[in-house]
């Protein structure tokens, strides 16, 4: 299993190029503050991981890498391949946001549209790797990825050691992983809760399991989170290093995500949304300080117009 000994060689690999993402104090609830991996390079914390992945496997090889995303693991191997000069294939499902589509495709790398949905894209992605013979950077089961997704637990123990809770959002798990494994190692004391979207329970089914199941995945704001497996890794370090993971409406979520732009004037996808979701609906419980982890930003403008459409026309903005 990962050691914290890893996540602190990912910190030294990739630090001379990600951003160490400020943690914000909310003007508008103190108790929260705010882990601002939407300001991230390529807008979202999955360059972590593609980076430290990528280091890692240029070690060894040169052959182009292949990758399956829902998007934003998509750009950050795009983000690494570029880095290290190396070719990528990215395949992604019919689902992917436009807007995270557009990012891939102007990275210059190649992408295949494959798959109905993300369990499916990696599969057709892992049969093309297998077959070409090139090495494959899962989207977050790769200990590599965990390793470097783990540098943001880190950098929150760094920012405020006194933090009583930290809200991860969790898709297949590897961020929460690894963040959590930093988390309590550094401040064994701290609450680490997951957040799925009730569209897309896999963690969260996993775990009332004992093992992985196939669960059913519905159209969610929380895109990037969407996925009807988990993987034992992450399961197991979700199991060991996490106190609790909870699920929250698809109403929540587009509600934080309203919030988050009318009172910071910050914009964030749905699946970095569902950490405030989970405050908002009352999942959250002791004292502050809370850190919640903002994941992404890479939300299509259609998604944000919607939002403002709907709110601003009286829904509830409390």
């Amino acid at each position: 299993m990962l050691t914290f000994s890893d996540i602190l060689q990912a910190q030294n690999r990739i630090r001379r190029v990600v951003f160490r993402t400020p943690l914000v104090r909310s003007s508008h609830w103190p108790e929260l503050y705010f882990k601002m991996e939407c300001w991230q390079k390529t807008g979202s914390f999955k360059v972590r991981g593609a980076l430290n992945a990528v280091f890692v496997n240029s070690m060894s090889s040169s052959a182009p890498v292949v990758a399956a995303s829902a998007g934003n693991h998509g750009l950050g191997v795009a983000f690494a391949a570029q880095y290290v000069g190396r070719r990528a294939m990215i395949f992604v499902p019919e689902s992917v946001s436009p807007a995270k589509l557009n990012a891939i495709q102007a990275m210059g790398v190649q992408v295949a549209v494959a798959g109905q949905d993300y369990d499916a894209s990696e599969q057709e992605a892992m049969q093309f790797a297998g077959e070409n013979g090139y090495p494959f950077v899962h989207a977050f089961a790769a200990p590599e990825v965990i390793a470097g997704q783990g540098t943001v637990g880190l950098e929150i123990a760094e920012q405020l050691p006194e933090v009583k809770t930290v809200i991860v959002p969790v898709g297949g798990g590897g961020l929460i992983s690894g963040a959590a494994k930093a988390l309590k190692t550094l401040l064994p004391k701290a609450s680490i809760l997951g957040v799925q979207s009730e569209a897309s329970p896999a963690m969260v089914a996993a775990l009332k399991a004992g093992r992985v199941v196939e669960t059913a995945v519905l159209p969610s704001l929380a895109d990037g989170l969407a996925g009807r497996f988990v993987h034992d890794t992450t399961l197991a370090m979700t199991q060991s290093y996490v106190d609790d993971v909870v699920l929250v409406s698809e109403e929540t979520i587009a509600h934080a995500m309203y919030l988050l732009m009318e009172r910071h004037k910050w914009v964030v996808e749905g699946s970095a949304a569902v950490g405030l979701a989970a405050w908002l609906e009352g999942k959250v419980r002791g004292p502050g300080p809370i850190a919640i982890v903002l994941t992404g930003s890479n939300v299509a403008t259609e998604t944000i117009h919607a939002l403002l459409k709907k709110y601003q026309k009286g829904g509830n903005t409390q």
